[in-house]
């Protein structure tokens, strides 16, 4: 989807990058995504899409095309129900911090996969969310 929004920019006369993803850009997206309108980071720190809840999935373009901006930036799409942090399996989600190491070591121990691709075996924190609809069959792929 990123692609044809940049092929219609580029179609109108505009520069613009895409960030390559996966990948390692530097750039955290989600907390770039947490500076705007679209949603925060949940208790859960995955982003949150107010409507999506964490069914996301984050992309970087960088134009000089002018967009206006959804000045209604304090929606909170979290609402702290604290499933996120019961469900996980790895017990690395607590209220005021994540605990990264711990995640990542349970994931790897449910390392299912070909070459460089991680097939992310544990989506409980997505799936217990009740912000937005999960999606039945989503598997969540990274190269890391």
């Amino acid at each position: 989807m990123i692609e044809k929004i940049a092929y219609c920019l580029t179609d109108d006369g505009y520069s613009n990058f895409v960030v390559p993803y996966p990948g390692k850009s530097g750039i955290r997206m989600k907390d770039l995504a947490d500076k705007t309108s679209l949603g925060h980071i949940g208790d859960s720190f995955l982003f949150l899409h107010k409507q999506w809840g964490p069914w996301v999935h984050l992309r970087l373009l960088f134009t000089d095309a002018h967009f206006e901006s959804d000045k209604n930036s304090d929606i909170n799409a979290c609402n702290h129900c604290g499933k996120c942090i019961s469900a996980c399996p790895a017990k690395a989600i607590y209220i005021d911090h994540f605990k990264g190491i711990d995640c990542g070591e349970y994931q790897m121990s449910q390392y299912i996969g070909v070459k460089d691709n991680y097939y992310w075996n544990c989506e409980v924190c997505a799936r217990i969310c009740p912000i937005g609809n999960s999606p039945l069959s989503l598997k969540i792929i990274s190269d890391i």
